[in-house]
């Protein structure tokens, strides 16, 4: 059976091949199944039809039928019961690609659409480079996504070159200057640096972190910055009073205003 297609002489509308295609229609003998899709893709096109699905079932799967040599698909019979479990297994097999293709295709977007929901708004503040690099360091620490981006936008509001006027602390996280001098740089050297660059050592920072300790809450995560010696401990472990430096600075962590933070509060503020 010859596989070229030519669209004058075929003996069939694009309209029942769209039909033969998804298995609406076992009327005439089939063709190669190159030809088949080549043709239901067309139909999608000249018929605006939103059949997405369709045309990318079309594009990726019609790729390895193409190059076999113009050979017909040797499993596609002419008897109409078996025409039928034919076609149904065709559909099958485009819904499994398909679902991964959807997978991939829409990940990303709903990754971004689910973060920018938390008013966070990434794209605005971070390049595809940054985020992907994001994407890198969390993949490496076991870490979510949600999570980083949202401790960064609490500690310095995506202004990777804010600095505490009280403590001195810099950057994405909000090194503190002896915190930075551990990971071999001071905050003078982060002032100067990009996103991307001070991303390397929001990756060091969180290593030897979560090596030790799997952060599996956003809590986690905060602890991790805010008093990474408070992991693991108790709830109600007092992190700092109302007569300490810590608690000074960070009064708004204290939810339930009784003058100490706690890992109780921590959660609570987090809502984790």
């Amino acid at each position: 059976m010859d596989n070229k297609l030519s669209l004058k002489n075929e003996t069939c509308t694009h309209e029942k091949s769209y039909k033969r295609y998804i298995g609406l229609d076992h009327s005439e003998p089939y063709r190669s199944f190159s030809s088949l899709l080549y043709e239901g893709l067309l139909y999608c096109l000249t018929n605006n039809l939103n059949m997405k699905k369709y045309a990318f079932a079309t594009l990726f799967l019609s790729i390895p039928l193409w190059v076999n040599s113009g050979q017909p698909t040797k499993d596609l019979i002419h008897t109409p019961y078996e025409t039928t479990l034919t076609y149904q297994r065709t559909k099958e097999e485009i819904n499994k690609q398909l679902q991964k293709l959807y997978n991939l295709s829409y990940e990303k977007d709903k990754k971004i659409e689910l973060l920018n929901n938390l008013n966070l708004d990434i794209t605005k503040h971070f390049t595809q480079e940054e985020r992907d690099k994001v994407t890198i360091i969390c993949k490496a620490l076991g870490i979510k996504e949600e999570y980083l981006y949202k401790i960064m936008h609490f500690e310095c509001g995506f202004n990777h070159i804010k600095s505490n006027p009280y403590s001195h602390a810099m950057g994405l996280i909000q090194f503190l200057p002896s915190t930075a001098i551990s990971l071999g740089t001071t905050v003078e050297d982060l002032a100067k640096m990009s996103k991307l660059e001070q991303l390397n050592y929001v990756y060091k920072y969180f290593e030897p972190i979560c090596k030790r300790y799997k952060l599996l809450t956003y809590c986690d995560v905060h602890l991790a910055v805010f008093n990474p010696t408070s992991l693991g401990k108790n709830i109600n472990t007092i992190i700092g009073s109302n007569l300490s430096t810590i608690y000074l600075q960070n009064k708004i962590l204290d939810t339930n205003q009784d003058g100490q933070i706690t890992i109780k509060d921590i959660k609570n503020y987090t809502k984790t």
